[in-house]
């Protein structure tokens, strides 16, 4: 029994004088990697609103029936897309009406701002000389009738329709000269100032039409999303009554609860 145990001990002394004392042990083994800085996001849910930054309701500017509607709800639209286009053949009419009439305006005003033709100067002249050439003739032929007359050659009667073609023939030669004095001058300033001034007042009319037709188009007025539609095709809208409401999305508030 005490060799046993004596044995068991040498043994052991045998195995720990085998075994490296700590100070005579290797280098460790170390792991190296290259440092990244990088950002953490911790994520946590919120409950909270949306609100568009730009919200228009649009309504219409005049009165009609609607022809077209191209647009539904949730549609992107771009600023100055139609969203709804009113009947327009009446109005339209009318404009092509008064730019008719606006253009005889503007040729009358441009007839006289140019004066007489040097063709309807010569017509002018023509006529006065030969109204003045009928006015000498009843004046002689009026005094050698007179001249009869104070020697009871010819009646009363004579006397006086001589008297009376000259006088007419007389007036006649004097407007004549008038017709020829006018050719001559043109017309007067006073004359192409109202010319200018109806043309003034017939373009304002038309650019008031043309104004009332751009508005049968509605309009968006800046990109974004049709939330609301508040007609549809065939539907007549009163001026001011809503058509449909656009909110946009590139910028919006959140408030968080």
């Amino acid at each position: 029994m005490r060799i046993a145990t004596s044995l068991a001990v040498v043994i052991c002394a045998m195995i720990m004088a085998a075994q490296p004392l700590p100070a005579q042990r290797g280098p460790a083994p170390v792991a190296v990697a290259e440092i990244v800085q990088k950002d953490v996001a911790a994520g946590q849910t919120f409950v909270g609103t949306v609100h568009p930054i730009k919200r228009s309701v649009i309504g219409s500017a005049v009165g009609g029936r609607v022809a077209e509607f191209p647009v539904n709800e949730g549609d992107y639209v771009k600023a100055k897309q139609p969203l709804a286009q009113l009947l327009t053949n009446t109005i339209n009419l009318e404009v092509e009406a008064e730019k008719a009439e606006l253009k005889l305006r503007q040729h009358e005003l441009e007839e006289m701002e140019n004066g007489s033709r040097p063709d309807e100067i010569k017509r002018a002249k023509a006529l006065m000389m030969a109204a003045r050439a009928e006015s000498e003739y009843q004046t002689k032929r009026r005094k050698r009738l007179e001249s009869l007359y104070a020697r009871k050659a010819v009646n009363d009667d004579d006397i006086q329709s001589v008297v009376s073609e000259s006088i007419r023939a007389d007036e006649l030669y004097e407007e004549a000269q008038a017709a020829y004095q006018l050719a001559v001058e043109g017309p007067r300033k006073e004359k192409i100032d109202q010319a200018r001034a109806r043309v003034a007042i017939q373009q304002a009319l038309v650019d008031e039409l043309e104004s009332k037709v751009v508005k049968h188009t509605i309009i968006s007025p800046f990109n974004g999303y049709v939330v609301a539609e508040h007609t549809e095709v065939g539907q007549w809208v009163n001026s001011g009554e809503l058509v449909a409401e656009v909110i946009a999305l590139d910028q919006v508030d959140i408030s968080v609860q």
